[in-house]
């Protein structure tokens, strides 16, 4: 299966998952099985109370594996370290956070991922700041090996979807908010969000689509209604919509697997400039807290070809950073040491420590860790 098909089958299940917890096993479950993968992982990791794993999912998955890792290892997982040393958002082998020879030697490999047979691990992390990291835990057993080339790069298109729902996932958690929508949340988004009715007329719409859509020559709000500039674009488009809004759960909090599934993705594409939007429709859980009459489809429109600013130059609007401080700290966040960020820039190790201060002082960071978090949860991209 190519990426444009994975993407078809697997956003909408993503998009799903924040709003229904237990569509995160459905969207492992694929997941894993277009990967190769033995199972995969929804792990969540708080300052206060460590690692704790939320979610599941694949051929191979086992829930005792994840009530075995709650209840002891979780607290102590070895890879969380490798987090909190050089946060990131991205694709990133088990390997550069545990080196294999460290990893045999813990507990966490002899009491637990030798017996489930989970021996080779791929991270998907969406989420990284103060508050928190959110990751998908993908697992291989011995006789699959590493992940393949094809799957990294499915998860290399999969980033900025897992990052938004992970965000979206925490903020409904963190709000209390499980099984419904809430208008912060998805103000939180850096992504078009918008709910319409059976008929595509608009119900609600975030602060991102709000600036965004009448930017935008794909698609657009028309007389009220979410319309595609192209016809046949527009046909699916509402075909979407309805099917969606045909099987919410009206009778519940959230979603079942079956309204999940009955969701979908379609990509759109602009004839003269090429630039790609991909849409995901999936049916809004009854109550909703942003004042919807009628029963909604939520869709999530992402711009996979539009270059965000770099989080340099947002700290260096909000802190008041120089030109030099914001590219360096934009070095620091790609994982460069100070030395190699000190020679990117063409300026002295001493010059480059002596701006790592002040970006410290500007921010009211102490740590090189800390600064990497603080950048993180801003809005933006990396070089």
């Amino acid at each position: 299966m190519n990426v444009d098909d994975a993407l078809r089958v697997l956003l909408p299940l993503l998009y799903a998952a924040p709003i229904e917890p237990a569509n995160w096993q459905c969207f492992l479950d694929r997941l894993s099985e277009i990967t190769d993968v033995a199972s995969g992982y929804l792990i969540s990791s708080r300052p206060d109370t460590g690692n704790t794993c939320l979610a599941g999912g694949g051929p191979r998955y086992d829930p005792q594996a994840i009530a075995l890792y709650n209840d002891r290892y979780g607290a102590n997982d070895p890879f969380r370290a490798g987090f909190l040393a050089r946060p990131r958002v991205g694709v990133i082998a088990g390997e550069e956070l545990v080196r294999r020879s460290h990893l045999v030697k813990s507990e966490l490999w002899n009491e637990l991922l030798l017996p489930f047979e989970l021996h080779h691990v791929t991270m998907l992390c969406g989420h990284c700041d103060a508050g928190g990291i959110d990751t998908l835990s993908l697992w291989r057993n011995a006789r699959q090996g590493p992940l393949d080339s094809a799957s990294i790069d499915l998860l290399q298109a999969l980033t900025p979807h897992v990052r938004t729902a992970l965000l979206l996932n925490a903020q409904l958690r963190d709000a209390g908010l499980a099984a419904t929508l809430s208008e912060t949340a998805l103000d939180a988004l850096d992504m078009v969000v918008v709910l319409v009715d059976g008929r595509g007329h608009l119900q609600h719409m975030n602060r991102v689509a709000a600036r965004r859509l009448p930017k935008l020559a794909e698609i657009a709000i028309h007389s009220g209604r979410l319309v595609a500039a192209d016809p046949a674009d527009d046909v699916k488009l509402q075909s979407l919509v309805q099917r969606a809004t045909a099987t919410s759960d009206r009778r519940g909090t959230g979603l079942s697997a079956a309204a999940a599934r009955a969701g979908g993705a379609m990509k759109i594409r602009h004839p003269q400039t090429h630039a790609e939007l991909h849409l995901s429709v999936i049916p809004t859980p009854a109550p909703i807290h942003i004042g919807a009459r009628h029963d909604c489809a939520t869709v999530f429109i992402g711009e996979p070809s539009s270059s965000p600013r770099l989080r340099g130059d947002t700290l260096r609007d909000l802190y008041g950073l120089t030109a030099t401080e914001a590219r360096l700290a934009d070095c620091l966040l790609e994982g460069r040491e100070l030395r190699g960020a000190a020679e990117t820039l063409s300026i002295t190790w001493s010059t480059a420590r002596f701006h790592l201060k002040r970006i410290f002082a500007k921010t009211g960071t102490c740590r090189q860790t800390e600064l990497m978090r603080l950048m993180l949860s801003l809005p933006g991209r990396t070089n």
